[in-house]
């Protein structure tokens, strides 16, 4: 950049405000060495921080080199993440590819940790509503958007994680609030998410699926009974995102009935929202 081969970046005061508060995470992070009962994993944690943080400027290097690199990188993200979930889901359904469930149960492959794999759900689930709810974008792209949503959802609910699945409503909101599509993400939260909560209610109810000490016998049963509805329930999730993708097309709402339904959908959403909360202490609860 400073031999003019690259073109200047140029920081908005978002971007600007992450790498301020990041790089003076990262230096707070080596002086604490100076203080730390243990010195040496300071010392660890501040290397690592340095890392991060050189390929924060890397990440900013790149996006004023290529073009459309938010797009391109959220692209790959939506691949890359589908990949990681596609593998998590599939150590359920064929117990030899997943991990040790003697004492453990939740999904967590192959990050080895339930909560960091529901977060990685929460960004699937919100690369997925962006995937999902663009008009313009073609049915088929669509559709895959919103069984990429499914499949977010079945994963993080498998990993009882709650602190991911309060995240991802709270991705939900964030994403409206932004000034996401209100119509087209609750369509495509309407068709996915029903979808995703049956199939993890079933397999709530099926011991070989989601408690420890086993046998293997049951846990290959159930395993692929429960691919078969995978399988099942994404390609009714598929279907039906991308009739009413089509729906959509052929009969566009205008500016003001588009305002009137989001509005009657949101609140919709939040008396049902109310009901399951209502409900929930009758509702089994989790070891967790």
């Amino acid at each position: 950049m400073l031999l003019g081969r690259l073109p200047p970046v140029t920081l908005e005061r978002r971007a600007l405000a992450l790498l301020v508060l990041f790089t003076a995470t990262v230096a707070w992070s080596g002086c604490s060495i100076l203080w730390s009962i243990q010195p040496d994993r300071s010392w660890s944690v501040f290397n690592r921080g340095l890392v991060y943080l050189a390929l924060l400027g890397l990440g900013l290097l790149l996006g004023a080199a290529l073009p459309r690199a938010p797009r391109r990188l959220a692209v790959c993200l939506c691949v890359l993440l589908a990949l990681v979930l596609a593998w998590a889901l599939l150590g359920k359904v064929v117990p030899a590819l997943g991990p040790d469930v003697g004492r453990n149960a939740r999904l967590r492959s192959p990050v080895g940790y339930w909560n960091a794999l529901a977060l990685l759900g929460v960004m699937t689930l919100a690369l997925a509503l962006w995937l999902s709810s663009e008009p313009a974008r073609r049915h088929a792209v669509r559709a895959a958007g919103a069984v990429l949503a499914f499949g977010a959802m079945v994963a993080i609910v498998l990993t009882y994680s709650r602190g991911g699945i309060a995240i991802a409503g709270l991705t939900v909101v964030v994403w409206l609030l932004l000034g996401g599509p209100v119509v087209e993400t609750l369509a495509v939260l309407a068709v996915a998410a029903p979808v995703a909560l049956s199939l993890s209610g079933w397999a709530f109810t099926r011991p070989a699926l989601v408690e420890e000490a086993q046998t293997h016998a049951d846990r290959v049963r159930d395993g692929a009974i429960f691919g078969v509805l995978l399988a099942a329930s994404a390609a009714a999730v598929l279907m039906l995102a991308r009739a009413a993708s089509r729906l959509q097309a052929r009969r566009p709402l205008t500016p003001l009935h588009r305002a009137r339904l989001g509005r009657r959908l949101l609140a919709g959403a939040a008396v049902a929202g109310r009901q399951t909360r209502l409900g929930s202490p009758a509702q089994k609860s989790w070891s967790l």
